[in-house]
């Protein structure tokens, strides 16, 4: 505006003013937990990936054990298969000779061709179990795969341990076995580890809900500015009030400041009003305590039963 840039206490007609503003929060509870928080949900996961990992590596040592074991039910069938055809021949030579019959012959006949069936079935279980596992390891499907047999004493495996039988083949010792192998896997599993990193987050954010009514969010506010960088057009060369002795009083009421403005606060802020949704979060994080705490307690029974039942079962067999 013209006429008014051409006043003695305004900014001249185009005029080009910079500044910056930098803003720093001191204390702030929702920042202090949002960061924990945070940390929290990166180990769960980073739990989860472990669980993944796990999952994987369960799964590859079933598929490698199913063929450990079809491939030994295959020897045996083997075995059996010979045993049975010499009995066969026996069984014709004394046919030969007269001192046997055709129904001995038909019988080892019989059983030979069951036998064999079973044999050639437990071939075609080796290749499908076989490419089961190379489906699982990402291997090449159309590539032979060659499995190195894997015996209990395998170093790899928790059985090398001589000692782990005396607690098998005696019923008195399951118990122990079945306490130590629980407190292993209650310590490792990432179920119950996901369940403990929730529920510390529940219960941080129980503690902000409570604590937020008392701790204030402090910032510190630092601004400087530029004025009149370019100052063109109308207004843009002001009268000197000191040339003018009536306007002495005035100007020195108004002060005469420079282009350069800068200034520095602190803020406080007190969720006073804000009692009764604080309120509503805590009875919800409270809720959620207790719900995954009720989980933990049914995922650690889960666990017990899954040890007690496949430790049985090993012992069964």
């Amino acid at each position: 505006d013209k006429d008014r840039a051409e006043s003695i206490i305004t900014p001249a007609e185009k005029t080009l003013s910079a500044g910056v503003t930098l803003t720093q929060v001191i204390l702030n509870e929702d920042l202090n937990m949002n960061v924990e928080v945070l940390n929290k949900q990166k180990k769960l996961k980073e739990e989860e990936l472990k669980k993944a990992e796990r999952d994987i590596i369960i799964e590859v040592s079933e598929a490698y054990f199913t063929i450990l074991k079809l491939e030994s039910y295959g020897r045996i069938q083997k075995s059996n298969l010979e045993r049975l055809e010499k009995q066969l021949n026996i069984a014709k030579e004394k046919k030969a000779v007269g001192n046997s019959g055709k129904a001995d012959i038909f019988i080892f006949e019989n059983e030979f061709s069951e036998n064999e069936s079973q044999w050639i079935e437990v071939m075609l279980n080796i290749d499908v179990a076989k490419t089961n596992l190379k489906r699982i390891m990402n291997y090449d499907l159309n590539r032979e795969l060659y499995i190195k047999n894997l015996t209990l004493d395998n170093p790899y495996l928790i059985t090398s341990n001589p000692k782990i039988f005396s607690y098998i083949s005696n019923q008195n010792n399951v118990k122990t076995l079945v306490k130590f192998m629980l407190n292993q896997t209650t310590k490792e599993s990432s179920d119950i580890k996901s369940l403990d990193y929730g529920i510390e987050i529940q219960k941080r954010l129980e503690e902000n809900a409570k604590s937020k009514r008392y701790t204030p969010t402090v910032a510190l506010q630092a601004s400087y500015s530029v004025n009149n960088i370019i100052s063109e057009g109308a207004g843009s060369e002001k009268m000197d009030s000191s040339s003018v002795p009536d306007l002495k009083p005035v100007t020195s009421l108004l002060g005469n400041p420079d282009d350069r403005d800068w200034s520095i606060g602190i803020g406080f802020k007190l969720p006073i009003y804000d009692g009764g949704e604080l309120s509503a979060d805590r009875k919800i994080a409270e809720k959620n305590i207790e719900s995954l705490q009720i989980q933990k307690k049914m995922t650690e029974t889960y666990i017990e039963q899954q040890l007690i039942s496949q430790i049985s079962k090993i012992i069964s067999e």
